[in-house]
């Protein structure tokens, strides 16, 4: 297998992590309502108040988000690849498969708890607020959309 292979096989379970544990928390506020959504650079997910399903899922950010966070360790890791090919097989086979572990249970958690109550939507979990609704950003830290 070629070095090449070796820095290409951490990108995805490494995109993957962090797209799970690191976001944005955006709330939304308009005419008195709120919702928080989460996402970066979309907000892909929120929690729902207006329906009976417990979050909101929209489909076209939460696939433009994976690619953006894809591409920026992608680019990331590529400028770290000297480095990277300095450690030995066995540690990178050792590293790469910790982190394909991670990031196959972190999906599973968020899987799991997303499913029972989700509403699918393809573009927007905010259009009922629209572009006049206040923002207000914030770094979100733990598996999404599952902490504030």
């Amino acid at each position: 297998m070629s070095r090449n292979v070796g820095v290409l096989r951490l990108v995805l379970p490494i995109a993957m992590i962090i797209f799970l544990w690191v976001t944005m928390r955006t709330t939304y506020a308009y005419s008195g309502e709120s919702m928080t959504g989460f996402g970066f650079p979309l907000s892909w997910v929120a929690i729902d108040q207006s329906t009976s399903a417990a979050f909101k899922v929209a489909l076209l950010p939460l696939l433009f988000d994976s690619v953006v966070y894809f591409f920026s360790v992608w680019v990331g890791l590529r400028l770290l690849r000297s480095k990277i090919l300095m450690v030995k097989e066995k540690l990178m086979r050792g590293v790469s498969v910790t982190l394909w572990l991670c990031a196959i249970l972190s999906l599973s958690a968020s899987v799991l708890m997303l499913t029972p109550n989700v509403a699918m939507e393809m573009k927007s979990v905010d259009a009922y607020f629209g572009a006049n609704a206040a923002r207000a950003h914030a770094l979100a830290l733990g598996l999404q959309p599952f902490r504030n």
